[in-house]
């Protein structure tokens, strides 16, 4: 079988889908946290994690919106309502991501103490609800659209988009992220596909500083 016939293995949204899981939801608890504790440095770095987060949904959406969804509704016409909805889901995020833009905008590069704030735990955890609730529906339903229909090379471009167009510090971050709850085979799969020259950059340098980094948001 030709190698652009061969179908795709979609593990890797499920690494990515979990970093989204796992750090959206806590966000609004761990800064609250962290205020009422007077810990200035941790709340810094959390609405600065914020920041990051905010970006690398953003690019992984874009990638989708690039390269997923007209693919899809090329080679899967009958599903055309299912990539309607997911359209509509990232539209609806947007909206979201904006409203928590603005809701943490007094503190974003601080670098200092956050001064007591209302209503930023309610957006922040609005936007929440939200993003597992799509990731639920992209898993549920677009994940069996992909293998039926798209081609190994169309899933890896994708992946490409979302390793590519980051400066190494926030790619290094991210991979972080996506590894940190892996398991060996996860980890295995997912770092078989780096060049070797940045996985071995990501060894020496990203991994010490993604841990150093980790254990000031975690607190």
């Amino acid at each position: 079988m030709p190698a652009t016939d061969i179908a795709p293995d979609p593990y890797d949204i499920y690494l990515i889908h979990r970093v989204f899981r796992r750090e959206f939801p806590r966000l609004a608890g761990d800064i609250a946290s962290a205020l009422a504790a007077g810990d200035s440095g941790r709340s810094a770095a959390l609405v600065d994690h914020w920041a990051l987060l905010d970006y690398f949904l953003e690019h992984h959406h874009d990638g989708e919106d690039l390269l997923l969804w007209p693919p899809l509704e090329s080679a899967a016409a009958e599903d055309a309502a299912v990539v309607a909805r997911m359209r509509a889901e990232h539209d609806e995020l947007l909206a979201r991501l904006a409203a928590a833009r603005a809701a943490l905008a007094p503190w974003t590069g601080s670098g200092g103490t956050l001064p007591p704030a209302d209503g930023y735990a309610d957006v922040l955890d609005a936007l929440a609800d939200h993003l597992v609730s799509h990731l639920d529906d992209e898993e549920a339903l677009v994940v069996p659209l992909v293998t039926a229909h798209l081609t190994a090379g169309q899933w890896a471009a994708l992946g490409e988009h979302g390793r590519g167009g980051m400066d190494p510090e926030r790619a290094f971050t991210f991979l972080g992220l996506i590894l940190e709850d892996a398991d060996e085979e996860e980890r295995a799969k997912f770092t078989a596909e780096m060049p070797p020259p940045a996985l071995e950059a990501f060894r020496s340098f990203g991994e010490p500083a993604y841990r150093e980094y980790v254990a000031v948001l975690r607190g």
